[in-house]
């Protein structure tokens, strides 16, 4: 859950920077979709709040990491496909 939120911080930094001073922001979120993706199938079927907060916080930071512009990491290949 800290982590969520330290990253969710970290996304909301960058949230309305313009290209060149979004690429920190584009080279984290390329390794940590992959994190979150696999963080997502294993809390999708619980039923607790805290898995629900969770879901929460990583929706928040695929809405604010690509609220302007999509990040790179998707747009390759079907990187896009699991998360739509």
């Amino acid at each position: 859950m800290t982590g969520l939120l330290a990253l969710q911080s970290l996304v909301k930094k960058y949230e309305f920077e313009m290209d060149d001073e979004r690429m920190p922001l584009f080279e984290i979120m390329g390794q940590a979709f992959n994190t979150l993706g696999n963080l997502i199938n294993q809390v999708i079927n619980l039923e607790t709040d805290t898995a629900l907060h969770m879901l929460y916080l990583i929706c928040k930071i695929f809405y604010l990491s690509n609220q302007l512009q999509i990040i790179p990491f998707l747009a390759e290949g079907h990187n896009l496909d699991p998360w739509i």
